[in-house]
């Protein structure tokens, strides 16, 4: 039997356990990531993140991102679906990366204006900047500090703006809108007969792309299916947390419709948060001074550019467009105003 016949619906026996990314520290010590994401509910008053899924068996889409977040939290080697020429890194040496094995860079208007098309005011950019500015302080806790409790302590913020952070880009992506009749009319046109576009899965056509393989876009994190488009480097990825569920990567249409539009949303929540790791693997490990932090490059005392900083020893950003793999356009600012939706959501 081929391995993609075994993955058209992410069953329970294809459902990642909880657990099964080790923590550097106990992670009974936290509180559940899920309770974030109540909070992010508050911010945009609504239930449907936290809206029961499934005729079968209860899920929810916090859960599912839980679970992506999770299998990031230890450093890895990462696929970039291929295009590790193009943004000039070399697997063979790179440095494995993980959501918190770099500190965050701060910004200014200057270094956003090498990053992103739309350059955020001052609002935003000091949002941007308390965010990186409360991940760093933990992460110093979590990782060197001698006292146990501050170093939980470290680990329970860290956990708590990833998963708050995750929860607000669904919310500005897809599930204020997800079950509109546009959605299920779009389900009918592209699915197979015998698929029914589950509650809060969103199924969307973005006119606005040129490539028309990118103009169709499903559930939590928008992407489209083309197994070998940008979530090509997510199936990679999870073959390699998930090695007793392999996907394959050579995946149809139909097929990736069923796994992107599976109502526990698993692999979507999955490749949601490997998107934003795969963008930080780029930033430590790219040899082209443009897809990485200004931070990271290195001038002499004229001011002329010298080199850059060894992988381990750099800083990462939340803000990059296409020059860094980067997924999300709340992120990138992509409308002028969602970069500071995002951030006020993530740190309200």
């Amino acid at each position: 039997m081929k391995s993609w016949i075994r993955v058209l619906s992410l069953s329970a026996a294809l459902t990642p356990q909880l657990g099964s990314a080790a923590l550097p520290s106990d992670p009974s010590a936290f509180p559940r990531f899920t309770d974030s994401f109540a909070e992010v509910d508050n911010y945009y008053r609504s239930q449907e993140l936290l809206q029961t899924r499934g005729r079968s068996r209860p899920t929810n889409f916090a859960i599912s991102i839980e679970m992506g977040l999770r299998k990031h939290l230890n450093a890895s080697p990462m696929s970039i679906g291929g295009n590790e020429r193009l943004f000039q890194v070399a697997p063979s040496t790179a440095t494995p990366v993980s959501l918190l094995s770099h500190p965050m860079c701060t910004v200014s208007r200057n270094t956003l204006s090498r990053t992103v098309r739309k350059v955020p005011g001052t609002e935003t950019t000091a949002l941007a900047n308390t965010l990186a500015y409360r991940f760093n302080t933990a992460r110093v806790q979590a990782y060197y500090s001698q006292n146990p409790q501050e170093r939980l302590h470290g680990w329970d913020t860290i956990l708590q703006l990833y998963s708050k952070l995750m929860g607000c880009l669904a919310y500005t992506e897809s599930l204020t809108t997800a079950d509109q009749y546009s959605s299920d009319r779009m389900a009918k046109k592209i699915a197979p007969a015998d698929y029914t576009r589950p509650s809060g899965v969103l199924f969307y056509h973005d006119s606005a792309q040129s490539d028309p393989a990118s103009q169709t876009n499903l559930g939590l994190y928008q992407f489209s299916p083309d197994a070998s488009g940008n979530v090509q480097s997510c199936l990679r990825n999870w073959n390699q947390a998930y090695p007793q569920s392999p996907l394959s990567t050579q995946l149809t249409k139909s097929q990736m419709i069923r796994i992107l539009g599976d109502e526990s949303q698993y692999f979507n929540a999955f490749c949601g948060v490997d998107k934003i790791v795969q963008s930080f693997y780029v930033q430590a490990n790219s040899s082209n001074p443009a897809r990485t932090h200004v931070s990271n490059q290195i001038f002499d005392a004229r001011g002329r550019f010298v080199g850059l900083r060894a992988p381990q020893d750099r800083c990462v950003s939340l803000h990059f467009g296409t020059k860094s793999y980067n997924h999300f356009g709340p992120l990138q600012n992509s409308t002028g105003a969602n970069m500071r939706e995002v951030l006020k959501c993530t740190l309200e």
